[in-house]
């Protein structure tokens, strides 16, 4: 279980928790997964293991086991150790010679119970169970063998801008009905077809954890327990507020912790943490007007291998060699693991100002003092290319030049001036119904031309969810317009089946693309915009942003953008659409006292020294730069920014449309 330790940071929590697993890996083979690999990307790397003196790192995977010499066996998985992971742990364990066996998760014995019985709230001792399972896959019961939870799901990105990329995979639900008549969304205790009836977001049913689809279930019991491990960590008492109804969810199981009301009767530190639905707002994430570098970059260049956050950085033009392959990456391997600080110019400056300051650097260290206006990264990395000992010198601020070169090349920056262009039409849309509507039959005819035009079916798929996230949910579209664009990109999608995207064919999922599963799968992507234009309704979503704030009602500012200013204005203002979570007789009594009519007094999140902002679904670089401009210039508290993965454009695309991730 997580202990309280002394933190001013994310830096210092996600440290200490590394260190504890360090200390445990002298000799031993280290069998670790993806989502441990990336933990331990952004906290010291490989370096760590060296310096804890392991004897083998390899994959956590059923082709890989530990040698006959090799007596100490350490897996370090993220996630409950059930299904594929048990059968995977039991098969190296078969395979190999191990005498001592430590197995490390990051998912709590609560977690796991209910993963392994399928039944929330109900608790066994899995972890005894587990060790005992491991003896017997070991060969002998007198052997040795311990099963540890450690929280190491933390990736601190810069010093007060984290990620659990653990919990990727979650994205608030919302309601649709699926093409083929499947009730999608929390099912309430009215029948699917009632409540289902008025085709309406604005339910009056009250969603509870029961409500959710069992894998949803799971999966969010243990992202709350996460954030339980951070404030345990902390040694801090929370307020909890929240905004959509799956952070709803999440901020009453938190509450209801037990844990966290042994925790919060313990301490006197408090924290106001704020939940928060990406749903809420899909345009920013789908936005290509990109503010900061960080976005630009990620939506210009592939992840990187088995990782949520960082992209992969092609250096073959560099010649530079990364054991048997030429991708780089942004995090510089090179820094102290307490001082972490790759990512900060990425989020705080936009692209040409990072090229800039890049160039400057790259000068510096080939020692060019010329003031060369034409001297450009590309030029230095081809200096740099002839002597790889420079090149590992100075691997991070190369890294860094060659991605934003590679995110400069000029296919890139047209593919991205076009969709630009696009969404800024459908914006200056919103303005005229009539050009709103048009917009469909735009699109339909940007699918036929797309061969002369150069667009992809993925910026058609981009373009489509922007406008349907933009669309204010008291206006639809003419159904026979939905109906032809729908039947262009089915025929799009059979034509194009050879050459499709990886997202779309993931989103196929490998199966053989017919017309009727195409026109199924298109259905099903326009009835879940269709929903998504509605995930709004009940919800002050405009959060008003007074005259005094310079901004027009028409601006685009973003959800998060709005809600930083109400958050943090001077007069403390009410935030119609910030819920405050409280448990046990004193909700009993406020919701009382509030049906006879009297107003009450509630608590606002400034009232604590220390502020969370944790977005379940994504947030974009350019949201982290805006909450903390605002925090910083109108409040002395304490600023904390999480989220369960970066957002983009294409990673909203996968959010929405890949099915069944969990």
């Amino acid at each position: 279980m997580a202990s309280s330790i002394n933190c001013s940071s994310i830096y210092e929590y996600s440290f200490h928790w590394w260190n504890e697993i360090c200390k445990t890996l002298k000799r031993a083979h280290v069998f670790i997964d993806d989502q441990a690999v990336e933990s331990l990307h952004w906290n010291g790397g490989w370096a760590r293991l060296h310096k804890a003196g392991v004897a083998c790192v390899s994959e956590f995977s059923p082709t890989n086991v530990g040698l006959e010499h090799e007596k100490k066996g350490v897996f370090i998985i993220s996630g409950p150790a059930f299904n594929r992971k048990e059968e995977i742990l039991k098969e190296i364990l078969l395979k190999s010679h191990f005498e001592f066996c430590q197995v490390i998760t990051s998912a709590y014995v609560l977690a796991q119970s209910c993963a392994k019985l399928d039944h929330l709230g109900e608790t066994s001792n899995v972890g005894k169970k587990l060790e005992e399972d491991c003896l017997t896959w070991m060969g002998n019961t007198n052997y040795t063998c311990e099963v540890l939870h450690i929280p190491f799901h933390t990736l601190p990105l810069t010093h007060d801008f984290f990620m659990l990329p653990s919990f990727s995979d979650i994205f608030p639900i919302f309601n649709y009905t699926s093409a083929d008549g499947k009730r999608i969304g929390p099912q309430g205790p009215s029948s699917i077809s009632d409540y289902h009836a008025s085709n309406n977001y604005q339910s009056n049913v009250e969603w509870s954890l029961d409500h959710l689809p069992c894998d949803l279930q799971f999966k969010a019991m243990e992202f709350v327990q996460a954030l339980d491990s951070i404030l345990q960590t902390l040694d801090v008492k929370e307020d909890i507020f929240t905004i959509g109804r799956f952070s709803k969810v999440v901020g009453e199981q938190l509450e209801s912790l037990t844990s966290g009301k042994l925790r919060r009767k313990g301490t006197t530190r408090k924290v106001s943490i704020i939940l928060v639905d990406r749903t809420l707002d899909m345009v920013t994430p789908c936005d290509c007007h990109f503010q900061v570098a960080l976005d630009e970059i990620r939506a210009s260049l592939p992840q990187f291998p088995g990782h949520e956050v960082d992209v992969q950085v092609d250096m073959k033009d560099t010649g530079y060699m990364f054991g048997n392959c030429v991708g780089g990456c942004l995090f510089d391997l090179k820094l102290n693991e307490r001082q972490n600080h790759s990512l900060n110019d990425l989020i705080v400056k936009d692209m040409l100002s990072c090229q800039k300051s890049t160039r400057e650097a790259l000068k510096s260290v080939l020692n060019n003092s010329d003031d060369d206006d034409d001297f450009n990264s590309q030029d230095a990395l081809s200096k740099f290319a002839e002597d790889p000992v420079e090149i590992e010198k100075h691997l991070h601020l190369v890294q860094r030049a060659q991605a934003m070169t590679n995110a400069n090349c000029e296919k890139i920056i047209k593919r991205f001036e076009v969709l630009r262009e696009i969404q800024a039409k459908f914006k200056k849309s919103m303005s005229n119904r009539q050009e709103l509507l048009d917009n469909l039959p735009f699109l339909t005819k940007m699918i036929r031309l797309r061969r002369t035009s150069g667009i992809s079916l993925d910026d058609i798929l981009l373009l489509t969810t922007f406008l349907y996230a933009l669309l204010p949910s008291d206006v639809s579209f003419f159904e026979e317009d939905e109906d032809r664009l729908q039947s262009a990109l089915s025929e799009a999608l059979i034509s194009d089946q050879n050459h499709l995207s990886d997202i779309l064919a993931t989103i196929f999922a490998g199966q053989k693309l017919n017309e009727v599963l195409a026109y199924q799968v298109v259905k099903n992507i326009f009835v879940k915009l269709k929903a998504l234009s509605k995930v709004k309704d009940g919800q002050n979503h405009t959060l008003k942003v007074q005259s005094q704030e310079n901004l027009s009602e028409s601006s685009q500012t973003s959800y998060l953008e709005k809600l930083a200013l109400n958050l943090f204005s001077e007069d403390r203002r009410n935030i119609p659409d910030l819920q405050h979570i409280t448990g046990g007789l004193g909700s009993m009594l406020k919701s009382g006292i509030s049906l006879l009519g009297v107003k009450i007094n509630t608590i606002h999140p400034r009232e604590n020294p220390t502020i969370i902002i944790f977005v379940i679904g994504g947030i974009t670089a350019s949201e982290v730069r805006q909450i903390q401009q605002i925090a910083a210039a109108r409040s002395k508290a304490k600023l904390w920014i999480g989220s369960t993965k970066m957002a983009g454009p294409w990673d909203s695309l996968r959010s929405l449309f890949i099915q069944d991730k969990l």
